[in-house]
């Protein structure tokens, strides 16, 4: 039922990823740090299974 209201309205939660900095190696200045969406739980299972199925798509077809 997530799944389905999902694709209906084209979004995963009401909220957006938020963007977290995470600190790479080397000095503590801005550079050494890389932006890292944080999505929810849901939004990551989703991502795996759009994956999976696009994979066996192409796969199937023999894009890849």
């Amino acid at each position: 039922m997530i799944f389905g209201k999902t694709q209906q309205s084209g979004e995963v939660t009401g909220k957006r990823g938020k963007i977290a900095p995470i600190f790479k190696k080397g000095t503590k200045d801005p550079g050494s740090y890389q932006p890292v969406s944080l999505i929810s739980m849901l939004g990551k299972v989703m991502e795996q299974v759009l994956l999976e199925v696009m994979l066996r798509h192409m796969e199937d077809r023999a894009m890849i």
